[in-house]
């Protein structure tokens, strides 16, 4: 979508709150079904399909993400979160998944020592 054309239609949202908030509730919950489906593609030979598939689908991935932490949607976070640490590794896009991943642990009430859990 054209970038003027987006920013368009996100105005017109913001006009209708309630609206607004149905809209990133559906948005959020296809990304988190996208993410989810992917899951298992991550651990085998489609692997470089599906890393292909999130990194064209980044921006609303990560829009997606916002909204689940934002909302502390926990469901969705919990069907996002593998595959999308998948992908920051297997991308070597490390800092932006700590901080995806510390974000979501800050806002449902943990502690943000999130590499931590992986040492060992």
């Amino acid at each position: 979508m054209l970038e003027v054309v987006r920013q368009f239609a996100e105005e017109k949202l913001a006009e209708t709150p309630v609206e607004a908030t149905r809209v990133r509730d559906v948005h959020c919950d296809h990304y988190a079904g996208f993410l989810h489906e992917r899951e298992d593609l991550l651990r085998g030979p489609a692997q470089q399909d599906a890393l292909s598939q999130i990194g064209e689908e980044i921006d609303n991935v990560r829009a997606g993400w916002a909204w689940a932490v934002e909302q502390k949607k926990s469901g969705d976070i919990e069907r996002m979160l593998d595959s999308l640490y998948q992908f920051y590794e297997r991308r070597s896009w490390l800092q932006e998944g700590v901080d995806a991943l510390a974000g979501a642990v800050q806002a449902l009430g943990g502690t943000a020592h999130v590499m931590s859990a992986n040492r060992g």
